[in-house]
């Protein structure tokens, strides 16, 4: 038998991995849709929950019965869309916009005195959220160098005036691992509740860290 010409053979292999290349499922484009698809989900699960208590006033858990807030929550739960539904949302991005806007979140109870407390330490008089009557801060504290006005401001989420208040309540429980209010997060990191951040400024240490987190202390705004 004559030796077959390699060149044809050559050829028909390029073609057959051409083929191949292009049918296959798992081509380039689809590998960097899954980078795309990854990069927008591997955020912090207390982000959902920031942004979901800061959007749509409509979209709340109250209603949502398919998911456990003890367990991992789909973060497409905690997104909005245009209809108040949830959704698909670049998280990576989303991240970035909170710590931008929201650096400082207080998770706060209306009536309760540590949070009433804990707004008089944090809030601007000028701020609709700000506690009246103010309650006294203790006088080794109130002694101390004034933290607000800050910028960013700190934003305040009531969660007893809200339909989903024991979703919230469980959800920052097991995210944060602190189930009591008030809850401070700064750049999604709970620093504690009243008591804790009132220590810290006590230490000279609230300062130092709300700046280190690019927040301005005793801005004119």
């Amino acid at each position: 038998m004559p030796p077959i010409p390699k060149r044809p053979i050559i050829l028909l292999t390029v073609l057959v991995l051409g083929l191949i290349y292009i049918l296959t499922p798992t081509s380039t484009s689809s590998y960097f849709d899954a980078i795309t698809l990854r990069r927008k989900t591997t955020v912090p699960e207390i982000y959902g929950v920031i942004h979901l208590v800061t959007g749509n006033a409509e979209h709340t858990l109250a209603h949502d019965v398919t998911h456990d807030p003890t367990k991992p929550v789909d973060m497409r739960v905690y997104a909005v869309d245009g209809d108040g539904k949830g959704g698909d949302m670049d998280w990576v991005a989303e991240r970035q916009r909170i710590d931008t806007e929201y650096p400082i979140v207080i998770f706060s109870k209306s009536y309760c005195p540590y949070s009433r407390r804990l707004k008089a330490l944090l809030l601007s008089p000028s701020s609709p959220q700000y506690p009246t009557p103010a309650p006294p801060l203790p006088p080794h504290i109130a002694s101390l160098p004034p933290v607000q006005p800050l910028s960013p401001p700190p934003i305040v989420i009531e969660v007893d005036l809200r339909d989903d208040a024991a979703q919230i309540k469980t959800l920052l429980t097991r995210i944060t691992g602190r189930g009591t209010f008030p809850n401070m997060l700064v750049l999604g990191e709970s620093i504690g509740g009243a008591d804790d951040v009132l220590a810290m400024h006590e230490r000279g240490e609230l300062v130092d860290l709300l700046e280190s987190k690019g927040i301005t202390v005793g801005a004119d705004s």
